[in-house]
């Protein structure tokens, strides 16, 4: 490892629970699970959280392979509280909220739409679509309806970086009173279920830059109201990105999150018996 510890702001979560590693593809050469919980235990987290993408049905044996690594490790009591979930696609050819693959094994699901609804490409695919504003104008509105889809599902656990997909492809705007009202009502519904809204520090980052800061925390204060829960994720691919949370620690402040509004993670599925 090549990071430095340094400590959480003492009022966050003592959790990050989205974090990536070397069997998903694409993270970092350092991002091993033995680097991932070392470095989680240097920063102080009470719980860590891997979250493999599993955005194909192929991909779903990636968690297997992150909880073997884990088992691997001495048991010896001290370090973080380890869990190890699922960062789960929707199935983007059928639209009633079917995952790509089911969370078995998994100690929570995190619902993470990264494809595009009916056209089934992943959203780094989307701008070889080449749409006509007319048809952008209609995914967006199928995007919002495919995620109400989504929310009603039992099993989502935690809403990975929400809205991030169709706000960055310009499929919707915030900015828009009818889109924000809808989506209100669909992560209301979410937060009623049970779901968590993530905080994802990447995407909390990235807001001011596409013009949607604000109204994205005029949606989080809202929903703050309507009793949802936050989970904090750093969305990390490497251990320089374990447990970084300035734009977390940013959008949590601007829209009132306090300390009683965070996800308990002991109150995940797969928590009881977690190792340690």
């Amino acid at each position: 490892m090549t990071a430095d510890a340094r400590p959480a702001p003492a009022w966050l979560p003592p959790h990050d629970l989205h974090n990536h590693t070397v069997h998903c593809g694409h993270a970092a050469d350092d991002a091993t699970v033995p680097n991932l919980v070392a470095r989680a235990g240097a920063l102080g987290l009470a719980w860590f959280g891997f979250a493999e993408h599993v955005v194909f049905a192929e991909d779903a044996p990636r968690v297997a392979r992150v909880r073997a690594d884990l088992e691997a490790l001495p048991q010896d009591g001290s370090g973080p509280r380890v869990l190890v979930g699922m960062e789960i696609d929707p199935d983007p050819l059928h639209l009633d909220g079917r995952w790509v693959a089911e969370p078995e094994g998994a100690d929570f699901a995190v619902l993470s739409p990264h494809r595009i609804p009916e056209y089934g490409v992943g959203h780094w695919q989307f701008r070889d679509l080449a749409l006509s504003a007319a048809e952008t104008e209609r995914l967006g509105g199928l995007w919002l309806d495919w995620y109400a889809a989504c929310v009603e599902r039992a099993e989502v656990d935690i809403l990975g970086h929400p809205l991030r997909e169709p706000i960055t492809l310009g499929l919707l705007s915030l900015r828009e009173d009818r889109t924000l009202e809808r989506a209100r009502g669909i992560l209301a519904t979410a937060a009623r279920r049970g779901a968590a809204f993530e905080l994802n520090n990447g995407w909390a980052l990235g807001l001011e830059r596409l013009g949607q800061y604000e109204p994205y925390v005029a949606l989080v204060r809202d929903l703050r109201a309507e009793g949802m829960r936050f989970s904090r994720g750093s969305d990390s691919h490497g251990v320089i990105g374990v447990g970084a949370a300035d734009g977390i620690a940013r959008l949590a402040r601007a829209a009132g999150i306090e300390p009683g509004d965070w996800l308990a993670a002991a109150r995940l599925p797969g928590a009881r018996g977690a190792p340690q």
